[in-house]
């Protein structure tokens, strides 16, 4: 079993924010406030472990076959957001309906904007319509504010495999944080990123 370290948590965190990105240690040791030297032995730690990858270039990036760790960032993150998303999140956490995932993005990520922007994916098995006003009823407390968009699973692979089109998902990969469901949601990345 391997020992989860507070510095590797806060790596994974901060590469969640944006899974398309590719790193350099000295930015992101920059990026968490951290000494090059930690950072440097705790990316190579996470590397062994197959948790980031280096490319041609000495960056590093996601490798997006063991999602734990980006799992429990995204987690750490929820926690450290205003007190309104998280009883958003734990609103949204009341809808009996089904399994799903809700994702925050645009600029609401970074406390930003007046509007809260959430994407829901719901089973291929679930009606849209329905689960929308199900999940608006959950959040009328915020509906001036919440911009709701429900999508079907399949639609994200959908999105996902036009990566030069400006769409939802290809805008997310780039800027969210996972409100609920975070296990599904890398599933979802995992599945579409090593689909042969």
């Amino acid at each position: 079993m391997n020992i989860i370290h507070i510095l590797d948590v806060e790596i994974m965190a901060e590469i969640s924010k944006d899974l398309t990105k590719k790193w350099s240690i000295h930015q992101l040791s920059k990026s968490i406030k951290k000494h090059y030297a930690p950072t440097h032995i705790a990316v190579q730690r996470l590397i062994k472990e197959e948790h980031l990858a280096k490319n041609q270039n000495n960056l590093i990036e996601p490798k997006l076959k063991k999602t734990t760790l980006l799992e429990i960032g995204e987690k750490k993150r929820l926690e450290e957001q205003s007190k309104e998303i998280r009883i958003i999140a734990k609103k949204l956490n009341t809808i009996k309906n089904s399994f799903f995932t809700a994702i925050l993005f645009g600029s609401s990520t970074h406390k930003k904007g007046k509007d809260i922007d959430i994407l829901i994916i719901i089973p291929d098995s679930e009606n849209v319509e329905e689960f929308t006003k199900e999940a608006e009823e959950s959040l009328s407390a915020f509906k001036s504010e919440t911009d709701l968009q429900v999508i079907q699973e399949k639609s994200c692979y959908e999105m996902l495999n036009q990566p030069n089109q400006l769409n939802v998902l290809n805008e997310l990969l780039k800027n969210h944080l996972v409100l609920i469901g975070t296990e599904n949601f890398y599933r979802i990345i995992k599945r579409w990123k090593h689909a042969d």
